[in-house]
């Protein structure tokens, strides 16, 4: 399973990944500031169907509260990835609320939030 650094990630590379029938591919979206590089790629990644883009999404982490983490899932599921949600873990287990576990859960089973009402999708 091809993972792929967003930051480095250009219009040749879907052209090859094309020619390899790659069937799914894995990005990273492991803090708020990588989102500017979610949506460049998903411009150039509109040609792949949304089933074949996967998002692993960093949440809790530095001071992340839970509604900018659903927000941030949200927005990566709007611009045509699954998001498969990750609960921040440091070097001590850090021991999550109810509410995160609540939302990792969601987030983590495509089936979960594809049948949620507050959840869409820009393309399906």
């Amino acid at each position: 399973m091809p993972m792929v650094m967003l930051s480095l990630l250009r219009g040749w590379h879907v052209k090859e990944f094309e020619s390899m029938r790659v069937r799914h591919l894995w990005f990273a979206c492991d803090e708020p500031a990588t989102m500017r590089h979610i949506e460049r790629v998903a411009d150039i990644m509109s040609d792949f169907k949304d089933w074949q883009k996967r998002c692993y999404v960093l949440i809790g982490f530095d001071g992340e509260t839970i509604s900018e983490a659903e927000h941030r899932l949200n927005r990566v599921f709007e611009l045509g990835y699954l998001p498969f949600a990750q609960l921040y873990q440091g070097e001590k287990k850090t021991p999550w609320t109810r509410e995160w576990d609540a939302l990792q859960r969601k987030w983590c089973r495509s089936a979960a939030y594809k049948s949620m009402p507050d959840t869409k999708q820009e393309s399906a």
